[in-house]
């Protein structure tokens, strides 16, 4: 429940995050959050280990730098990732 509380949500799910990752985001920010290291040469991706819920749903929601948005990953969806975001050391 902490985690969920942390994404700013009580009925986040971190576990449901990981699967939407996995497909959606895992290819650029790499399985760990540091960073996939052809990506990070060609995009300047960040590491997202460390960002607040907050920040990744901005960065999913309105893109970052390069990034752009993430389509189809809103509401509870996006609530998911950021909590399992936030499990990423």
């Amino acid at each position: 429940m902490l985690f969920a509380l942390a994404a700013g949500s009580a009925w986040a799910d971190a576990a449901a995050g990981k699967a939407t990752y996995e497909a959606k985001c895992k290819m650029c920010h790499g399985a760990d959050g540091k960073g996939n290291p052809g990506m990070v040469k060609a995009m300047g991706v960040k590491p997202i280990i460390g960002m607040s819920a907050d920040a990744v749903k901005a960065a999913v929601t309105n893109g970052k730098n390069k990034m752009k948005p993430i389509a189809g990953v809103a509401g509870s969806t996006l609530d998911d990732v950021a909590a399992y975001v936030g499990t990423l050391k």
